[in-house]
């Protein structure tokens, strides 16, 4: 019990004030603040390609040589020419055989450029962060990133490492003092 003195009179009780103090005790615990998944997506694109390719080119040509000769003839080489001796009977007082004509076949090599259209595949990772109301919202720098609520094409907004839009800070009202 606490007692009022006057002025001039010496106390007589003491008076006890009682001093509480609180004692704080922190701690952490995890809390999932979202999902992230990654996803593969195929993209396509057209793509020029000019490769020489080579073919081969036969030419045929015929030579008259009208020799007379005793049976069929064989093949032979030339070069980079293969001749094919052609006979046929001739009707005579006697059967003889003539070559009438010989075909001379050269293999030529001719290099062209054909441009062609060729698809071609490429994969890109998607990273994305399972948000409220269980959507899946890119994240990073994926193409299809959307842009943060609050955000213009220009100007997206302040964001945080995750990729998550941070809320300004409010200002302040009124002057500022000197």
């Amino acid at each position: 019990m606490t007692r009022y003195v006057e002025r001039g009179e010496p106390s007589r009780a003491a008076a006890t004030v009682p001093l509480v103090a609180e004692k704080l005790h922190v701690g952490k615990r995890r809390v999932e603040t979202g999902r992230v998944r990654v996803r593969k997506v195929v993209q396509e694109e057209m793509r020029t390609v000019a490769e020489p390719l080579k073919r081969e080119q036969v030419t045929v040509e015929r030579r008259k040589v009208e020799r007379v000769v005793s049976g069929p003839q064989p093949t032979r080489r030339e070069g980079d020419a293969l001749i094919i001796p052609i006979v046929e009977e001739e009707l005579v007082i006697q059967k003889r055989l003539v070559v009438r004509e010989e075909l001379v076949v050269r293999t030529r090599v001719i290099e062209e450029r054909r441009p062609q259209r060729i698809a071609v595949l490429r994969e890109e990772a998607r990273v994305e962060r399972q948000g409220p109301q269980d959507r899946w919202e890119p994240i990073g720098n994926s193409d299809e990133a959307a842009t943060p609520p609050g955000a213009t094409a220009g100007n997206p907004g302040r964001m945080d490492k995750r990729g998550t839009k941070v809320a300004r800070p409010a200002r302040r009202q009124g002057r500022r003092r000197k």
